[in-house]
C-alpha cells in the first residue's frame, strides 16, 4: 500500500511522544492530530504546519486524509471511539489497557474479528529491548523452568482520574508477563487501599499460574521515590531489570546449586551465584519500537504482538484484581479468549 496517513487524537501526557515517534518513521506521514482543548494544539500546530487539526475525535476518525487512527486517551473513551474508526475502514492503535472493563474489552475483540484492519494495544514495555531479551532468556531457557517475578512499581503521582492503580501502573506487569510467559495467570489475590477510602493508590497483586508459577507486584501512587524493577527467577538463574537505571537495564545472575558434604543435613542444597552478565542493548526508544510495529503491520508486515486479543488476555487480569480488591477474596481469571 501507499504510504499510511496517521492521525493522533489526544495531545495531553502520552499523545506528544507519540506524535514525536510517528513523525520519526519515514514509512508514514502524520496528516492530522486532535484534542478537544486548543491550547494543547497550540504548540504541535506550531511545530508541524504540515498537519491538519482537528477539535474532536469523530472530526479526525471521518477525515478522508487519515487511513491509520491512534487513540491517546482514557480508557473509558477507547472502546466506542476505536470501534467507529474500524466501521470507517481505519486501522486502530489504542492505549492501554485498551478499556476500562473486560465487558467493553470483549466487544472490541469481537468486532476485531470480522475485519482484516489493524488493531494494536500500545503496551509499550512489550516492545522494549529490555522485555524482549526477558523473554529471549525463557525462549533459550536460560533460566531454567521459571520460578517467580517479583515486581516494584512505584512512584510518587500520575494520580488518574478514571482508573485505579492497578490498572494504572500493574497493568505493565500483567503486559510483560503475558509477553515473556507467553501464559497467562489462572487466579489473582489484591490488596489494597486509597487515600481517604478513595480510588485504590497503592496495591499489592499476587499472581498464580497453572503450573505452580507466581507473580508478586506492588504499585503504588505514593512513594516519595521513582522505583521501576523486576526479578524474573528461575531454577537456574535470575535476571534482574532496572528500568530506571540507564546504563545496565538487564543483570543476568546464573544461579549455581551447591551439595556440601560437611554439612549436617547434606541433601539440603546451597546455592551461590556464577558471574554477572550485563547484556549490550539496542539503545532504543521503546515508544519507537510501538510506533513501528504498528506501521509494519499496516503496510503488511508482521501482525503486532499487542493485538486487541492480546489486550483482552491482559483486561481479564485486571478484572479479576478488582474483583479481588472488591471482596477481599482471590478471584479466578476470565477465560476471556476460549483459552490459555
Amino acid at each position: 500500500m501507499s504510504v499510511p496517513r496517521v492521525g493522533i487524537v489526544g495531545l495531553g501526557y502520552w499523545g506528544p511522544n507519540l506524535l514525536r515517534n510517528f513523525r520519526s518513521i519515514e514509512a508514514c506521514r502524520v496528516t492530522a492530530i486532535a484534542d478537544a482543548e486548543p491550547a494543547r494544539l497550540a504548540e504541535p500546530a506550531r511545530m508541524y504546519p504540515d498537519v491538519r487539526t482537528h477539535h474532536s475525535a469523530e472530526a479526525l476518525i471521518a477525515d478522508p486524509e487519515v487511513d491509520a487512527v491512534v487513540l491517546a486517551l482514557r480508557a473509558a473513551l477507547l472502546p466506542d471511539l476505536a470501534l467507529a474508526a474500524l466501521a470507517l475502514g481505519k486501522h486502530v492503535m489504542v492505549e492501554k489497557p485498551m478499556a476500562d472493563s473486560l465487558e467493553a474489552g470483549r466487544r472490541m475483540a469481537d468486532a476485531a474479528e470480522r475485519t482484516d484492519l489493524v488493531r494494536m494495544v500500545d503496551f509499550t514495555f512489550v516492545y522494549s529491548p529490555p522485555v524482549r531479551y526477558l523473554r529471549s532468556l525463557v525462549e533459550e531457557g536460560r533460566l531454567g523452568e521459571p520460578h517467580y517475578y517479583q515486581s516494584t512499581r512505584i512512584n510518587l503521582g500520575r494520580f488518574q482520574p478514571d482508573v485505579d492503580v492497578v490498572w494504572d501502573l500493574v497493568v505493565h506487569d500483567v503486559a510483560i508477563l503475558a509477553h515473556v510467559l507467553g501464559r497467562d495467570p489462572v487466579t489473582v489475590a489484591a490488596t489494597g487501599r486509597g487515600r481517604d477510602g478513595g480510588t485504590v493508590d497503592t496495591a499489592h497483586v499476587t499472581l498464580k499460574y497453572a503450573d505452580g508459577f507466581q507473580a508478586f507486584i506492588q504499585a503504588s501512587w505514593l512513594a516519595p521515590i521513582k522505583v521501576r524493577t523486576a526479578l524474573l527467577a528461575g531454577r537456574e538463574g535470575m535476571a534482574l531489570y532496572n528500568d530506571v537505571d540507564p546504563d545496565e537495564k538487564i543483570r543476568v545472575y546464573p544461579l549455581e546449586q551447591q551439595f556440601d558434604p560437611d554439612r549436617e543435613d547434606p541433601i539440603v542444597p546451597t546455592f551461590r551465584l556464577g558471574d554477572v552478565a550485563v547484556p549490550r542493548l539496542p539503545a532504543e526508544e521503546p515508544l519507537r519500537g510501538v510506533a513501528s510495529a504498528f506501521i509494519d503491520a499496516v503496510t503488511g508486515g508482521r501482525p503486532p504482538d499487542t493485538d486487541w486479543r492480546f489486550g483482552l488476555r491482559v483486561l481479564a487480569v485486571l478484572d479479576a484484581a478488582r474483583r479481588s480488591l472488591a471482596t477481599g477474596e482471590v478471584a479466578r481469571v476470565a477465560d476471556a479468549v476460549g483459552a490459555r
